[in-house]
């Protein structure tokens, strides 16, 4: 039988909250991958990060410049790398590629899809030394983005949401008038953080906005796999004058 989503048919005998429908959810997919080459993984990713010239340094962090001093120490970290993106045709990382997709399928199943199956496009490492962030961006061109976390981040002071990955809200506008709370809850928080921990396997629709929180650990550097995952099959309904084969 069908019922209506919003029914307002059941007779109330006092005026009260009925309930709290959460339309139109933006969900994050968590899961555990644990592979026989982790260390292969993040080895290779060392040396990556260790022989390549191609890092971020700043001498400033928002508007406060750094003393000399400081700035060496950003230099002997190299902040921010990031590996080329091909890491999915690597046959170090076969493994973890194939049980990505294992995951990525349940995403599809959770969503109901048919007649398409994920595929991985890209696949790229990260690699932060001391103040090393990821800017809040999407990924473009892709249908999922997710990432990987091959140990647990640097130790931090235990408060600290260093190193932590946040995800912002898309609906901004709800955040036109903002009173004051006692506490954050999913109706009035506008961002959510996650601790990353060895083996966690996020993915997430593409468009959702994020990044990271600065590495402040002055010694160890913060690993990460991210990836994007598009699809193979049709979309389009017969007749519907939509269909595309990819």
């Amino acid at each position: 039988m069908n019922q209506n989503f919003w029914d307002y048919s059941v007779e109330q005998n006092k005026t009260e909250l009925k309930d709290i429908h959460h339309t139109f959810p933006t969900p994050i997919f968590e899961s555990s991958i644990s592979i026989s080459n982790t260390d292969e993984i993040i080895d290779d990713l060392r040396k990556k990060y260790e022989q390549s010239p191609n890092h971020t340094i700043s001498n400033s962090v928002g508007d406060f410049l750094l003393p000399g001093d400081e700035v060496k120490k950003l230099e002997k970290n190299k902040v921010s790398f990031y590996t080329e993106d091909t890491l999915n045709e690597n046959p170090i990382y076969f493994e973890l590629r194939d049980q990505i997709l294992d995951i990525a399928s349940s995403v599809f199943n959770a969503y109901a899809y048919i007649d398409i199956t994920p595929r991985m496009e890209t696949m790229w490492g990260n690699v932060l030394g001391y103040s090393g962030y990821i800017h809040p961006h999407s990924h473009s061109n892709c249908m999922f983005a997710g990432v990987w976390y091959p140990e647990d981040p640097p130790h931090v002071a235990e408060n600290s949401l260093s190193n932590h990955i946040r995800f912002i809200d898309p609906t901004r506008m709800k955040y036109f008038y903002m009173p004051k709370v006692e506490g954050r809850n999913q109706l009035n928080s506008g961002e959510i953080y996650i601790k990353p921990k060895k083996g966690m396997c996020l993915i997430f629709p593409s468009w959702l906005e994020h990044d990271t929180v600065p590495n402040e650990n002055t010694e160890e550097t913060r690993f990460s796999i991210s990836f994007n995952l598009f699809f193979n099959g049709t979309l389009g309904f017969p007749n519907s004058l939509n269909r595309l084969t990819v």
